[in-house]
């Protein structure tokens, strides 16, 4: 009987909590730069964007609104650890396995730190690819702080 008391005990040591973290939500001010290729040959740009995140619980979907860039509305996922630390993915709206000439196919990849207060944190996009069908390529990364805490209001992709 103690065996079992005492495997019980480590157990739950041993399994994640994730009781009082904070979520995404809020504010992030940052920058992306993309190195991009097209008919010309190859470029790169870099522009400051503001993201608008809302996450409804700890592991569930993310709604990203992004102003500075061009892309403004994205979906996503997270998987969070018990570390306040996780890793996440965001595809933009309305993008899809077409090959229609044109059509703008973007997936970002990011992981995340967050402090236990709630109000801080980074977010860094580790692999971002953005594809005109047709016309241009776009490997992109980039940094961001969070603002504020404040849970922003957005626009979700089934709203468009």
């Amino acid at each position: 009987m103690r065996a079992i008391v005492l495997a019980f005990l480590v157990l739950g040591f041993a399994a994640p909590s994730y009781a009082g973290f904070p979520l995404l939500s809020g504010t992030w001010e940052g920058s992306i730069s993309c190195k991009t290729q097209d008919a010309d040959g190859k470029g790169g740009f870099k522009v400051d964007v503001t993201l608008l995140v809302y996450q409804a619980t700890l592991d569930g979907p993310l709604v990203v609104n992004a102003s500075g860039g061009s892309i403004p509305y994205f979906s996503g996922t997270v998987i969070p650890t018990a570390t306040g630390q996780g890793s996440g993915a965001l595809i933009s709206c309305g993008t899809s396995a077409a090959t229609t000439p044109g059509a703008d196919n973007v997936l970002e990849t990011f992981d995340y730190k967050l402090d236990r207060s709630g109000e801080g944190g980074t977010l860094k996009i580790t692999g971002g690819a953005q594809v005109t069908n047709g016309s241009e390529l776009a490997l992109c990364k980039g940094t961001f702080r969070r603002t504020s805490a404040i849970t922003p209001k957005v626009v979700a992709c089934e709203d468009l």
